[in-house]
Parts: C-alpha cells; sequence; structure tokens
C-alpha cells in the first residue's frame, strides 16, 4: 500500500510560513501597517521645510520636520523624486491600508488589491 508523503525540512517550514501570511489577522495587521505607513508619510510631507538638514543640503540647525532628521531626510527624497505625487502615494498607503484593515475577509482577496492599486494608479 502506498504511504503518504511527508513534508520535512524546508517545505514544512515554507507550509507554515505561508500558512500564517495568509491568515486573516496577519492580513489586518499588514493593512494597519500599510495605514501608518500612509499616515507617517502624510506627516513627514506635511513638516517639509525647504530648509532642513537632509542628505543633499546641509544646516547647523534643527529640523523643522514633525518627525526630526529621518523626517526631513524622507520628505526631501520624497518631494525631490516625486514632488507633489508623493501625497498622492501617502493617500493611496492609507485608503489601501484601512479597507484592507476593515475587510471583513481580507485573507481571501488579495487578487484584488492589483486591480485596487491599478485604480488607483490610473486615478
Amino acid at each position: 500500500m502506498a504511504r503518504v508523503a511527508r513534508r520535512r525540512g524546508m517545505a514544512r517550514l515554507w507550509d507554515r510560513a505561508r500558512a500564517a501570511w495568509a491568515h486573516s489577522g496577519a492580513a489586518r495587521f499588514r493593512g494597519a501597517l500599510t495605514a501608518a505607513a500612509g499616515v507617517a508619510l502624510g506627516l513627514v510631507l506635511a513638516g517639509y521645510h525647504a530648509g532642513d538638514p537632509s542628505l543633499n543640503a546641509s544646516s547647523s540647525g534643527q529640523p523643522a520636520n514633525w518627525l526630526g532628521v529621518p523626517g526631513a531626510n524622507v520628505a526631501d527624497i520624497a518631494v525631490q523624486t516625486l514632488g507633489l505625487a508623493a501625497w498622492a502615494i501617502a493617500l493611496i498607503l492609507t485608503v489601501g491600508g484601512i479597507a484592507r484593515l476593515f475587510e471583513p475577509d481580507p485573507a481571501s482577496s488579495p487578487r484584488h488589491l492589483g486591480s485596487r492599486a491599478l485604480a488607483a494608479a490610473l486615478g
């Protein structure tokens, strides 16, 4: 009689990791982290000051950004690379994270995330 093959080692570890990642609690946690990242980016951009010390601008004073030196660095990079589109990214991260957080079954709908991201990018 044939025996059922048992998974061992790394395959078993990957199966457990995949199951934990697909759990609805983990999906809600990832949504909360995404929303928090969007809010943090919004705060960083709201506190942007062109005279703050950053990676490519030196200043002897303290940064005026609400999140200090790291906030000034992130704001400077975001504003220089993306301009006003950085605000759109902060909004998309916040709204997408909140939608994931309050979705009835967040673990079963990862396929909808791509269409939501595409719709948000197209405006």
